[in-house]
């Protein structure tokens, strides 16, 4: 069985991306890569999860039942469960 999965890394600049409960930048994330099935709705769930920040993120990205990492903006990466097989991280050199 072939499955096609749709991986979003989102790395924004500090003013693209604006928290509509403050007004201001969006800076709780340095990055969020979200992996769906769903190409057309992988891009709109990073950037919500990226606006909502990591603890939020990680609620829905689970609640959804979407694969994702979210690394904070202090670099503390979190990772939803069952990630593992599907891609595989590594720092850039």
């Amino acid at each position: 069985m072939n499955k096609k999965f749709i991986a979003i890394l989102l790395t924004v600049c500090l003013v693209s991306l604006l928290s509509p409960k403050t007004g201001r930048p969006a800076r709780e994330c340095r990055s969020v890569t979200v992996i769906t099935k769903e190409d057309a709705m992988t891009d709109a769930f990073a950037t919500g999860v990226f606006v909502l920040g990591p603890e939020e993120g990680m609620k829905v990205l689970e609640k959804m039942g979407f694969k994702g990492r979210i690394v904070d903006r202090r670099g503390k990466i979190r990772t939803t469960r069952g990630i593992g097989g599907t891609v595989a991280f590594q720092k850039a050199s």
